[in-house]
């Protein structure tokens, strides 16, 4: 059984195409998406970088956190990513209802788990598909 993902990373300059795809499943499962400013950027949060060459970066359309990993500064960055995004509450009063159980629910789980980052303060991200090297 695969895991669910916690909440998943778009970003902005992502296809139109699969960002809609992509935002129309996450809400059918309930799983928050935090945009990106670009798949440079979500490249670099991702860990796609070259080992040889530090500057190049490897664009990532979509990740997901599947383990927010040890308590950590970086717990601390999510959790408030996370409250900014409750905070702006969608209009819609079932969606909003979806969205603060989805993020209550997955907070309180990584707390009492310890799990909220990797060993080295990131999210532990999975890029949804293979890219190509150093695009």
């Amino acid at each position: 059984m695969r895991k669910q993902p916690k909440l998943v990373l778009l970003a902005k300059d992502q296809d139109e195409k699969a960002s809609a795809v992509i935002d129309a499943l996450c809400r059918e499962r309930s799983i928050p998406v935090i945009l990106i400013d670009s798949r440079i950027e979500l490249g670099k949060i991702a860990g796609l970088v070259s080992r040889h060459d530090k500057s190049k970066v490897c664009p990532c359309g979509v990740a997901a956190v599947l383990d927010y990993g040890k308590n950590s500064e970086g717990k601390v960055f999510v959790m408030n990513v996370l409250r900014d995004m409750l905070s702006k509450t969608p209009a819609d009063p079932e969606e909003q209802r979806i969205l603060a159980s989805t993020l209550s629910e997955s907070i309180e789980e990584s707390i009492r788990s310890g799990k909220l980052l990797s060993e080295s303060g990131i999210p532990r991200l999975m890029p949804s598909r293979k890219q190509g090297k150093d695009e």
